[in-house]
């Protein structure tokens, strides 16, 4: 493993830390400010920052309830660039496809709905990450207005927050990062959407349908399937069924996310490949309506873990020849962990591993797993003369398997939720050399060269395997939050509220 693995080394929290205390994980990454015991820092997805105020001690133990954090203004921040002032990465919306709405202003002026009738609109085409409303037959000028969605994170009830980033030029009038309340109705893929009156997500903003703005979305009915389609027996095999990470799979339906181009597919299968049981011809259709027949080739690496591939070439009618080696070449895969385990998988390590970080000789680091739950992997980076340590990780396998003479294991960080692919190379019981592969288990890695040479030390932690135990009961501690530390701040003042969507 590189150094790369170290890229966001933290403080201890057994040391001082000149930025706060640190507090438990709760799956995001909060910091007590020990000045004046008062701010709570909140990191919800990949960049938005939710800082609570509340008393010093309410969340020393356990992750803060609703009733603490809606006791005050809820705020939040917005990271804009990573650690290496790149831009940070985009974010899907929370639904996706194309909806008619209703809309209206709560601002005390007047009493009429601003957009009576069902015949705005509201999609995310092209992309996933964004939304676009353009607002006809309502009381002022027609206009289009587009969100960039930046994270989401739980709410009261079966409510979630959103916040978005209105993407107009010129926002003088306009507050540039709105917080939004939603509801999704089950069953009918309904949404009730209302936005706050300032970049705060508590003024003016009780629920989905009681706030400063309100939508009402509508589901645009969809186009019919082709008949070939709707005539199709064929299913998906039922080991692949399930929630994946960014995909969905049940019967002849696959819908899947892709994170690089924003896009959502909604796939039929159309039947068997002859000869060839793991490709399917199907018909695919995004959200924005594009549809094309295609090739999907699924691959079960494990009970937890899927490789799949869209064929390279699609076509507007049905061809045979979508599912040949030909459209498949090169092979890259996309690897898809499974959210609901059917059972756990052991990693393909037991014992305890030391090893120094080839690019970064004064740093060792240590790999182990414990006896009691043999599918939790425990990593820690530490300074090889002085033993402080800089990074711990908890891993979850998800499954492994053996490709031209490597092995592959995918896996699933416990602390941040993210999900990893290592490629290693076992030269005895006693030496392994292991190199991180990516998101999606990067093939042509040579971990014998480039990875990290690790020589075993002794056994597993623990007692021996208790079929009985929960996992994760190892004999490290948890982890500590590996992404750098924010200082907290006191809110701001309440600000006034902004001119709605409207600009009236």
């Amino acid at each position: 493993m590189p150094s790369t693995l170290v890229r966001r080394a933290t403080p201890s929290c057994d040391r001082t830390n000149p930025h706060g205390e640190c507090r438990q994980n709760c799956n995001s990454i909060r910091q007590n400010d020990t000045k004046d015991g008062s701010d709570l820092l909140c990191m919800v997805r990949a960049h938005v920052v939710r800082p609570v105020v509340h008393g010093p001690c309410a969340c020393r133990q356990t992750c803060c309830t609703w009733s603490v954090r809606m006791s005050s203004d809820l705020l939040y921040m917005v990271q804009t660039k990573d650690l290496g002032g790149e831009e940070v990465k985009r974010v899907y919306c929370p639904f996706n496809g194309r909806f008619n709405f209703i809309y209206n202003v709560n601002d005390g002026s007047e009493s009429t709905t601003e957009c009576p009738d069902p015949v705005s609109e509201l999609d995310n085409c092209p992309s996933g990450s964004a939304l676009n409303l353009r607002f006809r037959r309502c009381s002022f000028e027609n206009r289009d207005v587009t969100f960039q969605c930046l994270g989401q994170w739980a709410g009261p009830g079966d409510q979630q927050y959103l916040a978005l980033r209105d993407t107009r030029p010129g926002m003088d009038r306009f507050p540039p990062y709105r917080c939004a309340l939603y509801r999704e109705e089950s069953g009918t893929g309904n949404v009730f959407m209302a936005f706050s009156s300032d970049s705060t997500c508590s003024s003016n903003l009780r629920s989905a349908t009681a706030g400063y703005e309100t939508f009402s979305l509508s589901v645009m009915p969809a186009a019919r399937w082709p008949s070939q389609v709707d005539g199709s027996n064929c299913r998906f095999p039922q080991w692949a069924h399930g929630y994946w990470q960014h995909m969905y799979i049940e019967g002849n339906t696959l819908t899947y996310k892709d994170h690089s181009t924003f896009k959502t597919f909604t796939i039929r299968c159309l039947g068997p490949d002859v000869g060839v049981g793991e490709r399917f011809p199907v018909f695919a259709r995004t959200q924005c309506g594009e549809e094309m027949y295609t090739c999907v080739w699924l691959k079960r690496r494990g009970v937890n873990v899927l490789e799949f591939q869209l064929g390279l070439q699609s076509s507007t009618y049905y061809n045979t020849t979508l599912c040949s080696d030909r459209n498949f070449k090169p092979k890259i895969w996309i690897t898809q962990g499974r959210l609901e385990r059917l059972q756990e998988s052991p990693c393909p390590l037991a014992g305890e591993y030391t090893g120094i970080i080839p690019d970064a000789t004064n740093l060792c680091a240590r790999l182990s797993s414990d006896c009691k739950s043999p599918e939790i992997m425990y990593y820690m980076v530490s300074d090889c003369s002085q033993s402080e340590i800089y990074e711990e990780r908890e891993y979850r396998c998800l499954g492994q398997w053996e490709e031209d003479g490597l092995m592959y294991t995918y896996t699933q960080r416990r602390d941040v939720g993210t999900y990893e692919c290592f490629v290693g190379f076992i030269i005895s019981n006693n030496e392994i050399h292991i190199k991180e592969a990516g998101d999606h288990c990067q093939r042509n890695i040579d971990p014998m060269h480039y990875g990290m040479k690790l020589t075993r030390k002794g056994t597993c932690f623990g007692n021996q395997p208790n079929a009985g135990t929960n996992a994760g009961t190892g004999a490290f501690p948890q982890p500590r939050p590996t992404t750098p530390w924010m200082t907290s701040r006191h809110p701001p003042e309440p600000t006034k509220p902004w001119k709605p969507i409207t600009g009236k």
